[in-house]
C-alpha cells in the first residue's frame, strides 16, 4: 500500500463505477452524466488529478535525489521498504513542482492494482478528452496516446505503491519530452526499468533532526531519542508514528515509547508482514518468512549469505510446517527466496551479505513464539559454525558481529548442552586478529551469560573465565587477570580436586600471570611443582607437561637465570623434536623462545643462527605469514639490530610492520613489539634516541 498520511481535502480519483472527480477546475464527471462534462482548458490554469498527499508534520528533506544525472530516460523508480518514505518523497517533489508552475498536468494514481492505475487514466481522459470513464481500460489507453505529442502538455504522472510490474501492461506511460513518469515501489524488478532511486532509512543526522523538529528542539520529550531511533531502524514511518503517540500522551519520553515499543509497533508491521506474505508466495510457497525467522535475531547491518544456503540449514527447512519436505529444498531454491526478499525490498543483498532493518526482524520474529525464536537461534549458530571462514578470510568480521547479537539475543539455546562451540570461536578470532577490546568485551559477557545459563562452576562457565584472563591480559591489564583466574582456580580445586588436568592449566595460567603482574616471588619453585605435578599425572610428551616446561624455562631467563632458560629449552626442544616432529606449532614456538634466551645469555651470534635455521627450515613450507615465521623474523631483526646501523635496523622493522600489520592487526600484542621496535630504531637513525 502507498504510504500516505491522511490526504489534503478535495477530490480523487478512485472507483469509475461511483463517479469520477478531477481536481483542477473542480470538474465533476458523474458516469450518467458524462457528456455533459466540459473539457479542461489548459489555457485557463494546469489541472491535478487525484491529489498530492498532504506533507508529513516537520518532514525532513531527503539525501536521496529524484533528479536524475544527464537526460531523463524511462520512468524515475523510487523504491525502499515499507515505511522508508516513497510517497513523502514523491509528494514533496510533485508538490514543488506544481507550486513553481513547472507543470500543465499532474496525475497522482494509487497503484496498489491494475484497477486504480487505469481508472486514474480513465478520469484523466475524461477531464482533457471527455472520453467516458465507463470503459476505463479504452479510455485509460486513450490518454496515455494523447499524452504522447509533441503538443502535449508539460506532465507528470506519479505511480504511487506498485505491487506488480504485470499491473502495468500496456499503461505505461511514454517517454516523452514533455512529461515524466515516477513509480514509487518495494519492488525491485528489472521490468520496473528506468532512473532508480533506492530511498532507505533515515540517516542518525536526519532522524535527530526530524525528531527535534516534531518534538520541539531542547524538549525533555527527546530524552532517549537517539535509543528510539536506533530501535526503530531509523525508519521514518516509524518515527513519525513514535511521535503522533508521544505527543498524544503529555509528559512522556522517547525512552518511554522505546520501552513499549512491541505494543506501540502494530501499525508499522502490518505493511511489512503484508510484504512478507506476497513474498512467500514464490515457490517453495513460505520459505522466504523462514528465512527470515532464522535470522531475526542477527545483526540487521549484514548477515551472511552461506546462513540460509548451507546444507544444515536447507535440512532444517524441511522441518516448518507447509515447506515442502521431499524432494529435498535445493540450494537454488533458498537464492531464489532470497530474491524474492530482495525484490521486495526486505532485504538488501550487498556481497556476502543480506542487510534486514530491524523492523523486518522483529515482524518476521512476531510469527514465532518465543521458544521458536530462540531455537531458530540455535540452528544458525550451528550453521554458522558449519560455514566459519578461514582464518584472515574478510568475511570473519560480519560472521563475529552476528555471533555478538547471539549472545545479546539468546534465551537460553546457545547453552543448552553447555556454551555453543561457535561463542569461544569468536572470542578466539577476535583476539587473533588484534581486535583486543573487542575480544575483552565479548568474553566478559560470554561468561557471564554461561554463568547464568549453566552456573557458576559448570565447567565452560569457568573455561570462559579462563579465556577471560588471557584477553585481559593481552589487553595490559594483569592485575585483573590474575583475580579472575585466582576465581577459577579456587572454582577448580573445588570441584575436581588438585590433580584434574584443569586444575593443573589452571595453577599454570595462574602462575604466569603473576609474574606479568610483577609478582615474581614463588614463580619459579611453583613452576617446578607443576612440571613435576604434570610428569607425574600426564607423562612426559602430554602437550599440557610441554607447555608447563615452556613456561617454566621462560620464567627463569625473566628472573634473570639465562643460563637454566637455555638449558630448559634445550632438552624442551630435544623432546617436542622426538615427540612432535620438527614442523609442530610446539616445536617451531620452542625454538623462537630459544633463540630470545640465547640472545640475552649474550650469544648474539647463536641466537641469530638459531633464526636464520628457523626460517631456512620452515619459510617455503609455512609460507612468510605464519605465525613462528612472523615471530622468527621479528626476532631475527631483533637480534641483528644490536651491531647494525640504526637507519638499516630501522628499515628492516618498517618492512616487518607491514606485514605484522596485514596479517594480525594494529592492535596484535607482537604488531606493537614491532611497532616500538621500529620507533626506537628511527629515533636512533634521526640522532634522537
Amino acid at each position: 500500500m502507498p504510504e500516505n498520511t491522511a490526504p489534503e481535502p478535495g477530490f480523487t480519483v478512485n472507483d469509475p463505477r461511483v463517479h469520477n472527480l478531477i481536481q483542477g477546475q473542480r470538474i465533476e464527471l458523474n458516469m450518467h452524466q458524462a457528456a455533459e462534462a466540459r473539457v479542461h482548458a489548459f489555457a485557463e490554469g494546469p489541472l491535478l488529478v487525484g491529489r498530492i498527499p498532504a506533507a508529513a508534520p516537520a518532514r525532513v528533506e531527503r539525501a536521496a535525489s529524484l533528479e536524475p544525472d544527464g537526460a531523463l530516460e524511462g520512468p524515475t523508480v523510487l523504491t525502499g521498504m515499507p515505511g522508508a518514505g516513497k510517497t513523502q518523497a514523491a509528494a514533496g517533489f510533485a508538490r514543488r513542482q506544481w507550486n513553481a508552475g513547472g507543470l500543465d498536468l499532474l496525475v497522482w494514481a494509487d497503484a496498489a492494482d491494475r484497477a486504480g492505475i487505469a481508472a486514474a487514466f480513465a478520469g484523466a481522459a475524461a477531464a482533457v478528452r471527455g472520453d467516458d470513464p465507463a470503459d476505463t481500460e479504452a479510455a485509460a489507453v486513450a490518454f496515455l496516446n494523447w499524452l504522447d505529442r509533441p503538443n502535449a502538455p508539460r506532465w507528470l504522472v506519479v505511480l504511487d505503491g506498485v505491487t506488480d510490474p504485470d499491473h502495468l501492461a500496456g499503461l505505461w506511460p511514454p517517454e516523452t519530452a514533455r512529461g515524466r513518469t515516477i513509480l514509487t515501489t518495494q519492488i525491485r524488478s528489472a521490468a520496473l526499468d528506468g532512473h532508480r532511486v533506492r530511498l532507505g532509512p533515515f540517516t542518525p543526522e536526519e532522524s535527530r533532526a526530524y525528531l527535534e523538529r516534531r518534538l520541539g528542539a531542547g524538549s525533555r520529550a527527546l530524552d532517549g531519542a537517539a535509543a528510539l531511533a536506533e530501535a526503530v531502524g531509523h525508519l521514518p514511518q516509524a518515527l513519525a508514528l513514535a511521535c503522533a503517540h508521544r505527543l498524544d500522551r503529555p509528559g512522556t519520553t522517547c525512552a518511554d515509547y522505546v520501552r513499549g515499543l512491541d505494543a506501540t509497533s502494530a501499525p508499522v508491521a502490518a505493511p511489512i508482514r503484508a510484504a512478507i506474505a506476497r513474498a512467500d508466495l514464490q515457490e517453495p510457497a513460505g520459505l522466504a518468512s523462514i528465512l527470515l525467522g532464522l535470522a531475526c535475531r542477527l545483526d540487521p547491518a549484514g548477515v551472511p549469505l552461506a546462513l540460509f544456503t548451507a546444507d544444515r540449514a536447507l535440512r532444517t527447512y524441511a522441518g516448518f510446517p507447509g515447506v515442502r519436505a521431499d524432494p529435498p529444498l535445493t540450494r537454488g531454491e533458498a537464492e531464489e527466496a532470497l530474491a524474492a526478499l530482495h525484490r521486495s525490498s526486505l532485504i538488501d543483498i550487498d556481497g556476502d551479505a543480506a542487510r534486514i532493518h530491524p523492523l523486518v526482524q522483529r515482524a518476521a520474529g512476531e510469527a514465532l513464539q518465543p521458544e521458536g525464536r530462540d531455537a531458530a537461534l540455535k540452528v544458525a549458530a550451528d550453521v554458522l559454525q558449519d560455514v566459519w571462514p578461514p582464518r584472515g578470510d574478510l568475511r570473519l568480521p560480519c560472521f563475529h558481529a552476528n555471533v555478538v547479537r547471539m549472545l545479546d539475543n539468546t534465551e537460553g539455546s546457545l547453552f543448552q548442552a553447555g556454551a555453543h562451540t561457535v561463542l569461544s570461536a569468536t572470542a578466539r578470532d577476535l583476539s587473533e586478529s588484534g581486535r583486543t577490546a573487542e575480544a575483552v568485551a565479548f568474553q566478559r559477557r560470554f561468561a557471564a551469560a554461561s554463568e547464568a545459563h549453566l552456573g557458576p562452576e559448570h565447567p565452560d562457565t569457568l573455561d570462559a573465565l579462563e579465556d577471560l584472563s588471557f584477553r585481559l591480559r593481552e589487553a595490559g591489564d594483569p592485575d585483573t587477570a590474575v583475580a579472575v583466574c585466582e576465581r577459577v582456580l579456587t572454582a577448580r580445586l573445588r570441584v575436581l580436586g588438585p590433580d584434574h588436568e584443569a586444575t593443573l592449566r589452571a595453577r599454570t595460567v595462574l602462575s604466569r600471570l603473576r609474574i606479568e603482574a610483577g609478582d615474581t616471588g614463588g614463580a619459579v619453585a611453583e613452576l617446578d611443582a607443576l612440571v613435576a605435578d604434570h610428569l607425574r599425572l600426564l607423562g612426559p610428551d602430554d602437550m599440557h607437561t610441554f607447555t608447563a616446561r615452556n613456561n617454566l624455562a621462560e620464567v627463569q631467563g625473566i628472573t634473570g637465570d639465562h643460563a637454566a632458560a637455555v638449558a630448559g629449552y634445550d632438552a624442551l626442544l630435544a623432546d617436542c623434536l622426538r615427540a612432535l616432529g620438527p614442523r609442530h606449532p610446539a616445536t617451531l614456538r620452542t625454538r623462537n623462545n630459544r633463540s630470545r634466551w640465547i640472545a640475552e645469555a649474550g650469544d648474539a651470534d647463536g641466537a641469530i643462527a638459531e633464526a636464520e635455521s628457523v626460517l631456512a627450515d620452515h619459510l617455503d613450507a609455512l609460507g612468510p605469514d605464519d605465525y613462528q615465521i612472523l615471530v622468527a623474523r621479528a626476532n631475527l631483526a631483533h637480534f641483528r639490530a644490536a651491531d647494525a646501523d640504526p637507519a638499516r635496523s630501522a628499515a628492516e622493522f618498517a618492512a616487518l610492520l607491514e606485514d605484522f600489520l596485514r596479517v594480525l592487526g594494529p592492535n596484535h600484542p607482537e604488531t606493537t613489539k614491532v611497532r616500538g621496535h621500529l620507533e626506537l630504531h628511527r629515533a636512533a637513525a634521526e640522532g634522537t634516541g
